[in-house]
Formats: C-alpha cells, sequence, structure tokens
C-alpha cells in the first residue's frame, strides 16, 4: 500500500527525516514512536502530500508523490487522517462535520451521507451526539466524531497523528477502543503514539525513530522485550512505567 524510498527532508537547515525507508501492506498496524521532535509526525504527514519531501519518493497503491501529475486531492480520499487536536467545524453540528465531505467530494446525497454518518457514529459509540455541536462534547467524544469523519471518505488507509495526546487520562481509553477495532477489521493503519499499551496490543510492526531516522523496527514482542539499540531502550525505560 505505501513504499517509502530513501526519503529525507529539510526545515531550512535542519534535516527532519534522514534518508528514510519503509514498507506497509494492506491491511497491516504500524505504529511509530520515538521521542519529541524525531520526525514522526512530520513522516506521517508526507505520507498524504500534507508535508512535502526533498529527496527520495513515497508511493501510494503505485502512484508516486514526485510525479507531478499526481492528484492529491484524490490521493487524500485514499488516506484518512486524524489529527491531535480533532479539527471539527465548531459552527456544524456533529451530523454535518461528517457529512460535508462526502456530499461534495463523493456526491452522495444528503440523506446516503446522513445514514451513513448514523451507522459511524453507532461505530465509535456516539450516535445519541449526532446534533450537537462538537463545542458541547468531551475531548475523547470529539476525536471520536474525528474518526468517524474520516471513515466517512470511505479510506484505503488511516493516518493518526497522536490522536489521543490532547485527552484527559479518562478519556484516552475511549478513544484507543474505537482505533483497536478499527484494526482488528482489516484497516491499513499507520499510528503515531506513545500509548504502548495500544501498540502491544494491535501493532504488526513498530518503528522507532529518533533524529529524523528510523533507529530499529520490529514485533511488539521483540521490541518490547528485547529492543537493540541502548536509545530505544532508554525511551521505553522512560514511558513504560
Amino acid at each position: 500500500m505505501i513504499e517509502i524510498e530513501n526519503v529525507s527532508k529539510w526545515f531550512g537547515k535542519l534535516k527532519v527525516l534522514d534518508n528514510v525507508n519503509e514498507t506497509i501492506s494492506k491491511g497491516q498496524v504500524v505504529v511509530i514512536c520515538g521521542p519529541s521532535g524525531s520526525g514522526k509526525s512530520t513522516l506521517l504527514k508526507t505520507l498524504n502530500g500534507l508535508e512535502p519531501f526533498q529527496e527520495g519518493d513515497i508511493r501510494v497503491d503505485g502512484i508516486s508523490l514526485k510525479d507531478p501529475g499526481t492528484n492529491f486531492m484524490k490521493l487524500r480520499q485514499k488516506m484518512g487522517m486524524v489529527f491531535q487536536r480533532f479539527e471539527l467545524y465548531p459552527h456544524m453540528k456533529v451530523i454535518e462535520n461528517i457529512t460535508i465531505a462526502p456530499i461534495k467530494l463523493l456526491n452522495q446525497s444528503k440523506s446516503q451521507a446522513e445514514q451513513k454518518a448514523i451507522e459511524l457514529l453507532e461505530k465509535v459509540g456516539i450516535t445519541e451526539q449526532a446534533h450537537k455541536y462538537p463545542g458541547n462534547l468531551s475531548g475523547g467524544q470529539q476525536q471520536r466524531v474525528a474518526i468517524a469523519r474520516a471513515l466517512a471518505m470511505e479510506p484505503d488507509i488511516m493516518l493518526f497523528d497522536e490522536p489521543t495526546s490532547a485527552l484527559d487520562p479518562e478519556m484516552i481509553k475511549e478513544v484507543l477502543d474505537v482505533m483497536v477495532n478499527l484494526a482488528n477489521s482489516g484497516m491499513t493503519m499507520v499510528v503515531v503514539t506513545h500509548e504502548m499499551g495500544f501498540a502491544k496490543e494491535v501493532a504488526d510492526e513498530i518503528i522507532f525513530m529518533d533524529q529524523g531516522r528510523i533507529i530499529e523496527r520490529g514485533t511488539d514482542k521483540s521490541f518490547f522485550e528485547n529492543p537493540e539499540s541502548q536509545r530505544a531502550k532508554d525511551f521505553l525505560e522512560k514511558i513504560i512505567h
């Protein structure tokens, strides 16, 4: 589904991605972890063209992001993205937030889009919030709306950029439960997170990044029980209590 080949990126003189290589298969759940500033979120954003890169190539379903003819709008329809801070439209009700893109971009009728939105809200456990405004919802509920909104576009791949980092501890589980169910349903997922319990439960592969490079990769078992690099050992000691 995704091929990342020798990708490097600079912000000015700062190299934020350094010769990154990775292949992600259909149905695979990949968790990217590492310290702040290691390039995790930047790498995630290069996958759907939100961040340009200067060297290498990324192919999504065989489509090169370097090709000047690539239609990024179409590409982003294949890739749902969930951000740290929900990014919901505050002046629109929950159901409107979910239906606006399918109506405008997928040419769905209003009734078709609304029916799908209700099904998705049921999937994420908040059908009763359909006609409320985001400001009347908890952070955990807003993030579940954001996940439903991304799924409404029927993506092939879901990208999550630290989806629980802006949430209170008691709300984290409700969002992670939705993500676990999504992973178990066979969705291809790339998740930047510090939630190592989630990584242990669903990740097929864990990538550990530092200073813009992939330092190591492994299955959940090998990464947690026997990390190869001292840098990963130090990181895990700090975040797993």
